[in-house]
């Protein structure tokens, strides 16, 4: 869990390459505490996997928004439907079903 949360603070607190600003830096902080809020006090364990994950999505894929790089639009789409599947998967007292193993 806490490789998972390392890379979501990281990005959060650098938005990547040092071209913070200090309402970038305030939203992020925002989004990062309204998912540790719903994964570890909130109602995520009472919700489905799947609406978990789309919660954890909807607020962290705006912290890898870079207007100012080439990055492709949907570059990281990958690693953040990743991060949000495995946060989904990590809240206490969720019953939830193990990630599929690799094929």
């Amino acid at each position: 869990m806490n490789r998972t949360l390392m890379p979501m603070a990281v990005m959060a607190f650098t938005s990547l390459g040092g071209s913070a600003r200090p309402g970038r830096i305030r939203q992020n902080i925002r989004l990062v505490t309204e998912v540790y809020t719903y994964l570890w006090t909130g109602t995520a364990a009472s919700d489905p996997v799947d609406v978990r994950a789309a919660y954890v999505r909807e607020r962290f894929a705006p912290m890898f928004d870079f207007e100012d790089t080439d990055i492709p639009e949907d570059a990281l789409d990958p690693f953040i439907d990743y991060i949000a599947e495995e946060l989904a998967r990590a809240v206490p007292g969720a019953d939830t079903p193990a990630a599929p193993g690799p094929s």
